[in-house]
């Protein structure tokens, strides 16, 4: 997912990128918790074939492995990498695309977008970051206030 860090240090880009993922990852728990989709237009069926609730994600190791990476460029990126233990990465594939599984979109896929609250959400973050008095202008004030 693609980041708007312009403007933002380096310092402050990876602080933003790291603010971002762990802020997808809680927003994509927090609608597991609701058995619904983070994902704008992503579907989430509640219900196995036999009309029981489903219980997805209340059981096993696929909710732990949920994380994110932080890229070279403005992004980063969620998921459930290489470092999972295998089933869980195939279970979520199977979940996000619905080969095997109902579908379960919690993680957007290239051409997906999390929900605009979600958005707003990092967004915010990262506002707040770039609102930031610049650290070095204020070591300089600091100096020169103590001349």
């Amino acid at each position: 997912m693609n980041l708007n860090l312009k403007g933002l240090s380096e310092e402050q880009k990876q602080r933003a990128k790291r603010i971002a993922g762990e802020i997808l990852v809680e927003e994509i728990n927090s609608s597991l918790d609701r058995s619904t989709s983070p994902v704008k237009g992503g579907k989430y069926k509640r219900k196995k074939k036999d009309g029981t609730d489903s219980e997805l994600f209340e059981f096993g190791d696929m909710r732990a492995s949920i994380s994110f990476e932080e890229q070279q460029d403005d992004s980063v990126t969620v998921g459930i990498f290489e470092n999972a233990v295998q089933v869980e990465r195939l279970k979520a594939f199977n979940h996000n695309n619905g080969d095997t599984l109902p579908q379960r979109r919690f993680i957007a896929a290239p051409n997906q977008v999390f929900k605009k609250g979600i958005m707003d959400r990092v967004n915010n973050a990262i506002n707040e970051i770039r609102d930031e008095p610049d650290e070095t202008q204020s070591i300089v004030d600091d100096i020169l206030g103590d001349l």
